[in-house]
């Protein structure tokens, strides 16, 4: 993993549903290889992060209005590129699933 500023796009399907991809920029470190997306009013913190090899993974809690999340992820870094998934349970049997892909931009400002 190569720290710096990432461009990170994120693809959401839920249920039924396919959300348009939504891309945004985000500086990585070695003590912070988790690309977030908080929403407006949630705030979500990493409770158990694993790295080996080139493999990130992690599991996640959020909170907000709508009452809280637990969600899984796993990452794999490429150099300067790296793809993923994330999977967040939202009540009873429904689940969010996120494809992210990301490219390093370069140095964090």
């Amino acid at each position: 993993m190569e720290p710096g500023l990432w461009e990170i796009t994120v693809k959401t399907q839920m249920q039924g549903m396919d959300i348009p991809p939504s891309t945004r920029t985000q500086c990585l470190t070695e003590e912070d290889m988790v690309p977030t997306g908080n929403q407006p009013g949630q705030e979500c913190e990493i409770i158990d992060m694993k790295v080996s090899g080139n493999t990130v993974t992690w599991t996640m809690r959020c909170s907000g209005q709508g009452g809280d999340v637990e969600g899984t992820g796993r990452i794999e870094y490429q150099g300067d590129s790296f793809h993923g998934s994330t999977t967040t349970i939202i009540g009873e049997g429904m689940s969010v699933e996120s494809i992210m892909t990301g490219k390093r931009l370069g140095d964090c400002k």
